[in-house]
Parts: C-alpha cells; structure tokens; sequence
C-alpha cells in the first residue's frame, strides 16, 4: 500500500518532463478516466498483494513442521527453484529490452541514413498554391534557386489514381501534378532518359517521367514508348520521356506507389497547396525572411506557414523515436529491478552458505576462489535467461520490423550485446556480496559450531 501511494506520488511528479518529452498532455486527477485509473490501481494492488502472499502461504501452511523448523525449506529444491525462476524471469525481461533496443536503434539509424531517393536538405515547402507572381519575385532572392509545386511531397501528399493502358494491359498508377521546376527542386534521381525542360514544347503536351516503380510494371525499359489513357470520352497518348528513382514521401510503412510525373493539364491536374522552394546554401535562414517579405506584398492578411525537409522528414520517424525512447525507459526500470532481484537473492546466499564459506576459507580457498565460486551459479541463471530472452525477442522485433516496408535484416549484434551487458552487470552485483562474504572473519561464522 505504501507503495502504491508513493508510485501515485511520483506520477503526478513525473507527468509533466513525461508529457513535455513525448509532445503529450496527460494529467492523473484531472484525466476524465480517472475513476477506471483507480479502480485498475485498486485490482494491481490487490493481485500483487495476493500474488506475493499467497505461494508462500500455501507453502508453508502445506509443509512439515519438522522440516520447516530443521531450516529444511530454503535448501529444498522447491524453494531454490523459485528463487531462481524468479531471477532467470527478471533478466529474460531485461535483455528482451536491451535487445529491443538494439533492433530499434538499428532500423531507426537506416531509416535516418536511407536513400530516399530525393535530396531533403536546403528545401522547405509552403502551403500553397503556385502562384506565378509570387513565384517570379521569389526566384529574384538571391541563393533561391528553385521554386516549384507538386501533389507528392513530403509531409503533404496527395495521390491521384489512374488507369493506364499499355500493350493491352491495363494498370493503375498514381499521378502527381507538377512544374518544370519541380523533379530538378526535389533533387531526384535519374535512372534514364531526361527531366521536363522549357527546352522541349510537348513536355506541355503529352510527355510524362515515370518512377522506377512504375517502369518495372511497364516492362523496364520504357524510355521514348507511348501509352493511353482512357476517358469516358476520349483516348489520351502519353509519351514517356524519363524514369527517375523511386523517391519516398509517405512514411516508411509503404512502399512508393507506381507513380506518373507530367507537367500537362492533358487528363486534368490537381490542386497542389505544396510550394516548394530550394536554396543553394547551407545558411539559408536569411532567406527565408525574405520568403517571408515577398509573401506578406502578396497575402498581406495570411501568415507564411512553412516546413522545411529536414523537418517533415524528422515528423516521419517520430512515432518511432517516441517508441525506441519509451522502450529504452522500461528498459532502465527493468534492469533496475533486475538487480534489486539479485542483488537481493546474492545477499541472502551468501548468508545462507556463510558456514560453506567460513570451512572453506579455513582450508585455504582464497577470496578470489570464494568470489568465482558464488558467481559461478548466477551467471549461469543469467545466461539462461538470456537464451530464453532471445526467441521472445526475436518474435517481438520481427513483428514490428514487419510494420515497415523498408527494413533492415534482423541484426544480430544486439542478441550478443543484450547477453554481455547482463552478464556483466550480474558479476557486478553478485561480486558486491560475494566480496563481502569472502573477506568476513570465519571464526565469527564458525565460533557457535
């Protein structure tokens, strides 16, 4: 009970740095859950409770009063077993975590340093519409280099269906609608073929670049081919004049849609509210300012709001961050528990083998041999908590590893790193008391024999 009112404490302490870390407001007495909170705090308390008094209870209520007053139960294998099990559950917790960890910050690391297939640095993207007026005074600010609208970007996208017909095999494509400017802004890839250009006039007719994805579908080698488009009314031809690499702008739980890029109103567009500027340098903060001052001669009444890349890229990965943080927090409090565990089962061996370790002391076995002696048996219970931890672990991670369409391979340096972590910190515990047993006086141990 005292420790239900002091975790109650530190809830209500804890909430707000718990809320101001995850960009989350939650509050304990003003939660409108607040009476099934308690009424679940109630049940916790009273399983726990229960939990913890019960197999002892039962134990002791069952067994031999002779045995129990020979001091007979804590050398029992029943009693051994449950200390043991109790330790071998907390660790297989513990490295589960570490594990977890591990895994997480390996997919988040790939996704960070992924090529997606566009260039996000020096990029922001205002939301509106392409405007040419405003377009042409911006493109004046010096270090702009370009200005462009697409219905696909980052942090704002808009996908359009269509059906194309090719070789008499129909497939569905997603369109986006953009300028000349926008593939060269964007910074893409181009596999083959070229980019829209001013240089070329039917770029404005029929000409469209497709994404690899969208090529493969095709037959891979589409450069220069045509294909339709039908209309309830009419039949519309497309030339495809580039491929570029697939870029993505989704989210990492999708794969990129097969996806036409054209610059024709050919087939009808779509409104973008995307305008997407890229600058030329690293520092281009002034820039924007100046963004900011060409915007308010246009739209007086309406404040500039705008994301860069970097950031609407950031806003992809957040919910895994939030994630990998949250599971590193459980993380410490299950290793803490973990050692409250054997740090507490090493004291209570060694004060039940203090007589082992007094004879053995007198016969000559030095601290060290002591020392190694009562980690021998943790170390093996720490092992095999890892090896129960590893398949669990593996089980989770790939089910969440699942949850991304681009991923790494399960990586096996955490499993290596979750297992040396634990050992080490069990030697650690355990020589703490081990130590203290070693170095004690055995006449004191032996002196009442």
């Amino acid at each position: 009970m005292l420790a239900l009112f002091v975790s109650i404490a530190l809830v209500e302490l804890l909430l707000p740095a718990f809320s101001s870390n995850f960009d989350v407001q939650l509050s304990f007495w003003y939660n409108t859950n607040l009476v099934i909170i308690l009424l679940q705090l109630l049940s916790v308390f009273i399983i726990v409770t229960l939990l913890a008094g019960l197999y002892p209870a039962a134990v002791l209520s069952n067994y031999n009063p002779i045995a129990v007053l020979k001091g007979n139960y804590e050398n029992s294998f029943k009693g051994i077993a449950l200390r043991n099990g109790l330790v071998i559950l907390q660790f297989a917790i513990a490295a589960t975590f570490i594990i977890s960890i591990g895994v997480m910050q390996s997919q988040t690391n790939f996704l960070v340093n992924k090529d997606l297939g566009f260039d996000r640095s020096h990029l922001i993207n205002i939301s509106t519409n392409y405007n040419d007026q405003f377009a042409k005074r911006i493109k004046k600010i010096p270090g702009v280099e370009y200005v462009a609208t697409t219905t696909q970007v980052m942090g704002n996208t808009f996908n359009v269906s269509e059906k194309v017909v090719y070789k008499n095999n129909t497939f569905d494509f997603n369109t986006v609608t953009v300028t000349m400017e926008t593939l060269p802004a964007l910074g893409v890839q181009l596999v083959s073929g070229r980019l829209f250009s001013k240089e070329y006039k039917q770029d404005t007719i029929n000409t469209v670049v497709l994404n690899e994805a969208a090529a493969k579908l095709l037959g891979g080698n589409i450069v220069g081919q045509d294909y339709d488009v039908p209309d309830e009314k009419k039949k519309y031809t497309f030339r495809v004049v580039g491929v570029i690499k697939d870029y993505n702008n989704e989210g990492f739980d999708k794969t990129v849609l097969p996806t036409v890029y054209k610059v024709t109103h050919l087939g009808g567009m779509s409104s973008t509210n995307n305008l997407i500027v890229r600058f030329n340098t690293d520092n281009y903060q002034h820039m924007i300012e100046s963004v900011r001052l060409e915007w308010a001669k246009i739209y007086p009444d309406f404040p500039m709001i705008y994301t860069s890349g970097e950031d609407a890229f950031q806003a992809q990965i957040l919910s895994d961050k939030r994630f990998m943080k949250m599971i590193t927090i459980f993380s410490a409090f299950s290793i803490l528990l973990s050692l409250l565990g054997l740090f507490t089962l090493s004291a209570f061996v060694s004060k039940r083998r203090t007589k082992e370790i007094a004879v053995r002391k007198v016969l000559g076995a030095s601290n060290l041999q002591i020392v190694n002696m009562l980690n021998r048996s943790f170390l093996v219970m720490v092992i095999v908590a890892n090896l129960i931890s590893w398949p669990v672990a593996y089980i989770i991670m790939n089910k969440w590893l699942q949850g991304f369409a681009y991923r790494v391979d399960m990586p096996f340096a955490p499993f290596v790193i979750a297992t040396v972590i634990s050992l080490i910190i069990a030697l650690f515990t355990v020589s703490i008391q081990a130590r203290k047993a070693a170095v004690s006086n055995p006449v004191k141990a032996l002196k009442y024999e």
